[in-house]
C-alpha cells in the first residue's frame, strides 16, 4: 500500500515509487512524491521557486527570469538590477516606473512595458499552476484515502 510522504518542496527518505514534478521558470517544479514505505528525515528541496508567485521571488531568481525570459528579451535590464530588489517590490512598479531612467529598463517604455505585461503573465502562470497542484493533490489524498 503506498502512502503520500511529502508535497510541496519536502520529499521524505524511502523508496519512491510515483513522483510528479511540474516545471516552471528555473526549470524545477513542486514535487508530489508518492512512497511505497519507510519513515525518515525529511528534507528540502529547491524545487518549489517553480509554483511560487512573483512577489515570492528572491534577487537570484528575478536575475535567471528576466535572463531566461522571451529568449533574453530582458537580459539588458540586469546591469541594472538591484541586488536588494524582490518580488514583492517588483510587482508593486507600474511599467512607468519600470521605465524611470534609473530604473530596470533605463528610459525604454517599450521594454517596460512588454516587462510588465510578462510579469503579469507569469504571476497568472504562477497561480493556475498552484491551482492544478492543490487539484492534484486533493485526488491524491482521496485516491490514499480510499485504500
Amino acid at each position: 500500500m503506498a502512502k503520500l510522504v511529502g508535497m510541496e518542496g519536502f520529499i521524505q527518505e524511502s523508496s519512491v515509487d510515483v513522483a510528479h514534478n511540474y516545471g516552471g521558470p528555473n526549470g524545477g517544479g513542486l514535487d508530489f512524491i508518492v512512497s511505497g514505505g519507510g519513515g525518515g528525515k525529511k528534507e528540502r528541496t529547491s524545487n518549489y521557486s517553480a509554483a511560487a508567485a512573483v512577489k515570492d521571488w528572491d534577487n537570484t531568481t528575478i536575475r535567471k527570469w528576466l535572463s531566461k525570459r522571451k529568449n533574453g528579451a530582458f537580459a539588458t535590464c540586469l546591469r541594472k538590477l538591484d541586488p536588494d530588489l524582490n518580488g514583492r517590490t517588483l510587482m508593486k512598479m507600474s511599467a512607468e516606473k519600470l521605465a524611470g531612467p534609473n530604473a530596470l529598463c533605463d528610459g525604454n517604455i517599450t521594454l517596460a512595458t512588454q516587462l510588465f505585461r510578462s510579469l503579469r503573465e507569469e504571476n497568472e502562470r504562477a497561480k493556475d499552476l498552484q491551482s492544478q497542484m492543490r487539484g492534484q493533490r486533493r485526488k491524491m489524498i482521496r485516491g490514499f484515502d480510499a485504500t
